[in-house]
């Protein structure tokens, strides 16, 4: 019985010592390395892995680890420590787990570990899944130090010290540009190596690197029209989409910079109820359709877009049912749209008043005077290039005035076919050029000397 009792126990143990070697074992002994892989995930921890190849057979002379790497991942080796110099510790790639010694002899190696306390320090691993085969003869140990960890991408922040970075910035403006990976732990860091880059722009592009990698500044310029720059800096990190069969340890980041529109003044009159914009010309509009006018009224704390017009448009347009005598601010956004179909936006406030309600009345308006003057133009070339010669012009003039019946409280003049007469009380003796006098007459009185603040227009009266 005691027998008996001794062989079941010698049993037992030879079976657990079987199943503790990694492999399972072939009628002849020999354990197949290639069954039942060893899994090793994504840890903060280092830890020490030992393990020894027991196989009289050389397509079994090995030992293998699957790395499950289930996002970007950091490998760090070290210690490495074979029990006999040449045993190999390799590192490769595999969509499929290796069957047969051909599958780790046919591999991509993507590392190779020959000597002892040789290390991988730091190799960054794309998403995938990899494996370790160690190589060696029968009774041949290993021992080695591990640690696979999640990979620290980069958390970035631009800044420029003139402005918040999606402001359209001036024509030909110095900026100080500022690049930080504010993750301090972070794997990625800025190489002194490269400079910025943006198509068009040949100014130093030095990157001054600081905070062990972690902080470039530079100094950009902004173009001399409106368009949008994208600055692309370089920055030594672990690429997340890599180039096909390989792993790519750059990343390029970029920073759209707009060069906005040198802000032009359009036409504003304000009336006792309104305000108006004649039209929407200035010289550097172009006629292309890439120029939009929008005109904002603030209402409170918002801005209540009331209108959008096209650049160089001589159709008026009115912002109505407002108050008389009252303060408002109108802000004129002018965008244009530049290459690859973005847009730049260039904007400017602007505070006006409307006029009063009152209606002047006129009570007569004389011609005074008629004349023409001879004028000498001299010899010149016309728009289209040719020679015009020298020639005398007649100019012709007259001298009216206009009486009202009361003077207009709080106007500083009147207006009369679009001309400023000043003065406060009821007589206005003014010269108009280059024209015949009016049949008919009707005015305005005007508060403000740059939007106008005109009162209601009079009746019509004969010029006599």
């Amino acid at each position: 019985m005691k027998s008996l009792l001794k062989a079941t126990l010698l049993t037992l143990l030879l079976g657990i010592l079987i199943l503790a070697v990694p492999g399972r074992a072939n009628a002849d002994g020999n354990a197949d390395p290639f069954q039942d892989i060893p899994t090793i995930s994504l840890s903060e921890e280092t830890k020490t892995y030992t393990t020894t190849v027991v196989s009289s057979k050389a397509a079994y002379n090995y030992r293998l680890y699957k790395l499950d790497v289930t996002e970007d991942a950091m490998l760090n080796i070290s210690d490495y420590n074979p029990s006999s110099y040449g045993d190999e510790l390799y590192l490769f790639e595999m969509e499929g787990a290796p069957t047969s010694s051909n599958d780790v002899i046919n591999a991509d190696k993507i590392k190779t570990l020959s000597y002892n306390n040789v290390s991988i320090k730091n190799y960054a691993l794309n998403k995938g899944t990899y494996y370790i085969a160690l190589h060696g003869s029968d009774g041949h140990s290993f021992s080695f130090k591990l640690q696979l960890r999640k990979y620290r991408h980069a958390v970035v922040k631009w800044s420029i010290k003139e402005g918040p970075v999606d402001s359209a910035f001036k024509q030909n403006q110095q900026l100080h540009v500022t690049f930080e990976i504010t993750n301090a732990d972070s794997d990625a860091y800025i190489s002194p190596l490269y400079g910025w880059l943006a198509q068009g722009h040949s100014e130093d592009n030095k990157v001054t690197v600081s905070n062990n990698g972690k902080k470039g500044e530079f100094i950009f310029i902004t173009n001399s029209f409106p368009t949008v720059s994208t600055v692309q800096l370089t920055v030594q990190e672990l690429n997340p989409e890599p180039e096909e069969g390989k792993v790519n340890d750059q990343v390029f980041y970029t920073l759209d910079i707009t060069t906005g529109m040198a802000m032009t003044d359009i036409a504003i009159e304000a009336g006792p109820d309104y305000i108006l914009f004649p039209d929407f010309r200035s010289p550097q509009f172009s006629q292309d359709g890439s120029t939009k006018i929008n005109v904002y009224l603030k209402s409170g704390k918002k801005w209540k877009k009331k209108f959008t017009a096209e650049a160089g448009s001589k159709t008026p347009k009115k912002i109505k049912k407002l108050k008389a005598k009252t303060k408002y601010q109108v802000k004129v956004e002018i965008e244009k749209t530049v290459a690859g179909g973005k847009s730049v936006k260039t904007s400017k406030t602007y505070k006006v008043k409307t006029g009063p309600k009152t209606k002047p009345a006129i009570q007569y308006a004389t011609v005074n005077r008629v004349w023409n003057e001879k004028k000498w133009v001299p010899g010149h070339f016309n728009a289209s290039g040719r020679w015009e010669k020298g020639y005398y012009s007649n100019n012709k003039y007259y001298s009216m005035t206009i009486t009202l019946k009361k003077s207009l409280k709080g106007c500083k003049g009147i207006v009369v076919n679009g001309q400023k007469v000043k003065g406060t009380g009821t007589s206005f003796t003014f010269t108009v050029a280059h024209s015949d006098p009016p049949k008919k007459i009707s005015v305005k009185g005007y508060t403000d000397d740059k939007f106008y603040g005109y009162t209601k227009a009079s009746k019509s009266v004969k010029v006599k």
